[in-house]
């Protein structure tokens, strides 16, 4: 309802994977409200350049596999990713 409760939030779903070894995928489904909350927020391969907010685009490529990113916050609210897999330019 609020931006601050959505932040709230989201600092409770990450902890709850950070700190309560929880998985990702498990809390996404059923905690998240974003599109892909009932895939675990699993995204398919994106390619550097093809994302369209560049600080979610920026975690995605500089977090190691299998960390957390920071909450990343835009206009259209609060984010957490974890990159599951990543392979080299080719």
């Amino acid at each position: 309802p609020t931006r601050e409760a959505a932040h709230e939030e989201i600092v409770a779903m990450g902890n709850e994977v950070y700190l309560g070894g929880s998985p990702f995928e498990a809390v996404a489904k059923r905690r998240s409200q974003s599109a892909y909350a009932s895939d675990g927020g699993v995204h398919d391969w994106v390619t550097q350049g093809s994302l369209k907010n560049k600080e979610i685009e920026e975690a995605v490529f500089s977090i190691p596999v299998g960390r957390l990113s920071r909450i990343i916050e835009n206009e259209d609210g609060f984010y957490i990713v974890e990159v599951l897999q990543r392979d080299a330019a080719h």
